[in-house]
């Protein structure tokens, strides 16, 4: 096919996708000019806004071409040429989605930055292991930008319309809280939230089946780019290991157990759940002073709590997935205590206990507590973490 007929193609379809972009967009937006560097790569899981957000940038400026790797007109020609015709017919730069699909994506985006020194290039993609395998000849080159699940604040403003204030827990005053607690009903807001609320899709209906989607594209799709001479038996594995975390009320696997069940060496899993964390779909949470190459960690959650509750997941695993997924995204440093005696996770500095209504402070700096609205001496409502 003829590159101007595939430009041609191109075109159209960004403007039915922009046609269909939402009213309210996500807050987290706001942060962000990509403008102001012209090289930009966007990394973040599936399914949490990235084409969004290329979309509105690019017709916020103006002149900038959308497309998505993955479309099948990119079998049939290459990143550079779609990028020299888009140059060629006055276009001022490029946004690629989900640019791992591209063949070469990564010789060609630093021929197109080099060739083009006045032109926009962004880029997005579901992983950052692509994006680190060449992070040593990129890095001079892009600004790299993550984009995380939504927050408690953004779901709010995209279901309800309402744009409540930021809050940092561990120094915000009683009136603070009140302030947010007045203004909705939060609590309410949070467990539907913690139901469907991670991604934007929730709007569009149907989220469990949209984030089991997801979940299987990202194994089926994403993971063969990573693991060499993977195998189906490997995927499957994947699968078990995300259900078996969500269901399990102590949040780790057996090694050995599951390398017997599965037919397969400790090299071999370790590589498969180390991919599944860079792709985001598991968190491993490692000991303080944990070094080794090949660790499970302390403890292994769902980073999605979301889907906890999709498959019915376990209540105590969950909670404790949604206070280091919400540290996470705040820009938290979270490992588990090396005495459990003391604290359970520790937040950079900060010593944390996780539980219910009656959960023990211990030696922790703080008890995160999930079954109350308002903090209370040393205790923090969990909710509020989703608010930093």
């Amino acid at each position: 096919m003829d590159p101007n007929d595939i430009m041609d193609n191109l075109a159209a379809t960004q403007s039915r996708l922009l046609a269909a972009q939402p009213v309210r967009m996500r807050l987290a937006y706001d942060r962000w000019d990509l403008k102001a560097c012209r090289a930009t790569l966007i990394l973040g899981p599936r399914g949490i806004g990235k084409t969004s957000l290329l979309l509105r940038e690019a017709e916020r400026h103006g002149n900038i071409l959308y497309l998505s790797a993955d479309h099948p007109y990119l079998d049939e020609v290459s990143l550079w040429t779609i990028a020299e015709t888009a140059f060629l017919r006055g276009y001022d730069g490029v946004a690629i989605d989900e640019v791992h699909f591209a063949r070469d994506w990564s010789r060609h985006l630093k021929a197109i930055y080099d060739s083009y020194p006045k032109k926009i290039i962004w880029a997005s993609d579901s992983s950052s292991v692509v994006l680190r395998s060449s992070v040593g000849d990129l890095s001079r080159r892009f600004l790299q930008m993550r984009l995380s699940y939504l927050s408690l604040r953004e779901y709010i403003h995209l279901k309800d319309g309402i744009e409540l204030p930021t809050l940092n827990p561990f120094t915000a005053k009683p009136a603070e809280f009140s302030r947010i607690l007045d203004a909705t009903n939060v609590m309410a807001a949070f467990t539907s939230y913690t139901e469907e609320g991670f991604r934007p899709f929730f709007i569009e209906g149907n989220y469990a089946d949209r984030l089991l989607a997801v979940l299987e594209k990202s194994i089926h799709a994403d993971v063969p780019y990573f693991v060499p001479q993977i195998q189906e038996n490997h995927l499957r594995l994947m699968r078990a290991v995300v259900s078996h975390l969500a269901l399990a009320a102590i949040p780790t696997i057996n090694i050995d157990g599951m390398c017997s069940e599965w037919s397969l060496g400790k090299e071999k899993l370790h590589q498969l759940l180390g991919v599944l964390e860079h792709l985001e779909i598991i968190r491993i949470i490692r000991f303080q002073k944990d070094r080794r190459r090949l660790s499970k960690g302390a403890k292994l959650f769902v980073a999605d709590p979301t889907i906890y509750s999709v498959l019915g997941g376990n209540k105590g695993s969950r909670r404790e997935a949604m206070v280091c997924t919400f540290l996470a995204m705040a820009g938290f440093n979270v490992t588990a205590s090396d005495n459990e005696t003391l604290c359970d996770f520790v937040a950079n500095d900060v010593t944390l206990e996780v539980g219910g209504q009656s959960k023990k402070r211990k030696k922790a700096d703080w008890v995160i507590r999930d079954d109350t609205d308002r903090p209370s001496g040393k205790s923090i409502p969990l909710w509020s973490l989703s608010m930093l």
